[in-house]
Order: C-alpha cells, then sequence, then structure tokens
C-alpha cells in the first residue's frame, strides 16, 4: 500500500478521497506493508487510513532519517531500505 504521508500520530494518511478502500484492506489483511519515500515522513494528509500498530513493513529510501526510523522500529514496524542514498 502507497501513502501520501505518515505521521507517528496520526499514522498513514492521504488526500485520496476513496481512503475507505485502503481502510478497508487494512482491516481485512494478515499484514499490512507499507511503501513509502522518505518525503512522506512527517507529512499529514487529511484522510487517516490506519494507525501505526496496524502496520507490519514499511519499504523505503535509504533517505530515511535515523531518528523516524528508529521511532518506527519502537512502534514494532520492519523498516526495509532499498536504494541508494541521496544527498
Amino acid at each position: 500500500m502507497g501513502t501520501d504521508g505518515i505521521d507517528l500520530i496520526a499514522g498513514v494518511t492521504t488526500f485520496n478521497e476513496v481512503y475507505t478502500v485502503s481502510k478497508a484492506m487494512c482491516n481485512a489483511a494478515r499484514e499490512v506493508i507499507l511503501m513509502a519515500d522518505s518525503s512522506k515522513f512527517g507529512r499529514k494528509s487529511p484522510n487517516i487510513v490506519c494507525g501505526l500498530e496496524s502496520v507490519d513493513k514499511l519499504i523505503t529510501d535509504a533517505d530515511i532519517s535515523p531518528e523516524f526510523k528508529q521511532a518506527l522500529e519502537d512502534k514494532g514496524i520492519e523498516v526495509i531500505i532499498t536504494g541508494e542514498h541521496h544527498e
């Protein structure tokens, strides 16, 4: 599943008006795997798809900050980093 924003308090958020479909998929899934590039971290969009407690794994790029990565891991999310680091 993709997202427009990941907020440590609100969770997985989106601008998509049909976010209820993603919300239903999260509720029905045995495992929720989120895919988001590092620009989405700390962003909060108007529609909440699910809380971070529902996310099992996050696939992201190498530009995730160590602090945000640790915060996600502290919430029990396995963070998988792919690609190259860009400065």
